[in-house]
């Protein structure tokens, strides 16, 4: 439909739903930890901290090195980049979750943030038990039909101490905790 609009057309659209990264002013440095696609949706953020002056730390991992998009992904933003990839082992749940202890030790983050893959999520989960005061969010990948919070087909179960609850990915999301993500 949008390919048959012509310049100067018109069509009514329902947006923006859901929500974004928090990104405080205060922040000195962020950790941005994504895979794959998932680096797509970590790229504004990026541009955000950037123009706000904070540093980043990027782990970025792909199935191999031309898989990666870095240029793409970093567009002109000036980060510490830390790359793994699949074809050197070097993107294991195990590997990676050494380098972001690593990092974290190293250097002092204010936040992490992290999109798409479950693994990353999950490893982000347990790293983040140690750091308690760390803001930590994913952005949600969900199949939706509707995108507008009415068919529920997006819901995902979420846990805040104690209180577990389905929220749907379309409407109270895609940005959640990492803590809470069940």
């Amino acid at each position: 439909a949008l390919a048959t609009l012509e310049a100067g057309d018109g069509m009514e659209i329902v947006g923006p739903l859901g929500n974004t990264f928090v990104l405080r002013p205060e922040f000195k440095r962020i950790m941005v930890v994504a895979r794959g696609v998932g680096l797509a949706t970590m790229a504004p953020l990026l541009k955000a901290a950037a123009q706000s002056g904070i540093a980043i730390t990027a782990v970025m991992s792909a199935r191999a090195p031309k898989d990666l998009m870095r240029d793409e992904f970093l567009r002109g933003v000036d980060a510490d980049v830390h790359c793994v990839f699949d074809t050197e082992a070097s993107s294991s749940v195990e590997n990676v979750e050494a380098l972001v202890r690593r990092l974290f030790d190293c250097e002092h983050h204010d936040a992490v943030y992290t999109c798409g893959s479950h693994r990353l999520l999950m490893l982000l989960q347990r790293v983040l038990q140690d750091v308690p005061a760390m803001l930590g969010e994913v952005a949600m990948e969900q199949r939706m039909a509707c995108g507008m919070g009415v068919c529920l087909s997006c819901v995902r179960l979420f846990d805040d101490e104690g209180d577990k609850q389905f929220l749907r990915v379309c409407r109270e999301g895609p940005v959640f905790s990492i803590r809470h993500v069940v």
